[in-house]
């Protein structure tokens, strides 16, 4: 009987969670229970990420964007993802990302933007694209950047 093949994506994936667990065992990051669950963590990326003290922005609350990056990513559900939460989380050295006030979130954001290493850059990129990609799916949003929505329900034409 041939040997059960893995794809390189799942072996990918599957490496990159037990560096992400071996590494956050090895830190102490993620003992015991987290001060802030990952949804809390999301929700406050989300209303960090996007300008919701802006008059033009449509009255989204940041726990719908995160629903919908969770309903259309299933995020929360990945171990790795939860992990990268919980190490943006901790990594502050003042307090945990969701115990700062919005000043201090848009300071600590732009630091992970602008931060020598790759994986932060990444995950500040992946989030925001994320988050932008999640608010630009609802059709709330779509005044906020001048969408009338899709073509064909404008022309009339049926589903």
């Amino acid at each position: 009987m041939p040997a059960a093949r893995i794809g390189r994506r799942s072996f990918l994936r599957s490496g990159a969670a037990t560096a992400a667990a071996l590494w956050l065992s090895s830190t102490g990051i993620g003992d015991g229970e987290p001060a802030d669950s990952p949804r809390d963590v999301l929700d406050a990326l989300v209303g960090t990420i996007l300008p919701f003290d802006d008059p033009h922005l449509p009255t989204l609350a940041p726990w719908a964007i995160a629903d919908r990056i969770d309903q259309l990513f299933g995020l929360l559900a990945s171990p790795t993802f939860i992990a990268s939460l919980r190490y943006f989380n901790a990594a502050s050295s003042t307090a945990s990302f969701v115990g700062l006030d919005a000043a201090q979130r848009r300071m600590y954001l732009a630091q992970w933007m602008l931060d020598a290493s790759d994986d932060r850059r990444r995950f500040y990129t992946s989030m925001r694209s994320v988050t932008y990609f999640a608010f630009y799916s609802l059709p709330e949003g779509w005044p906020a950047i001048e969408y009338s929505g899709p073509l064909i329900q404008r022309s009339g034409v049926p589903k």
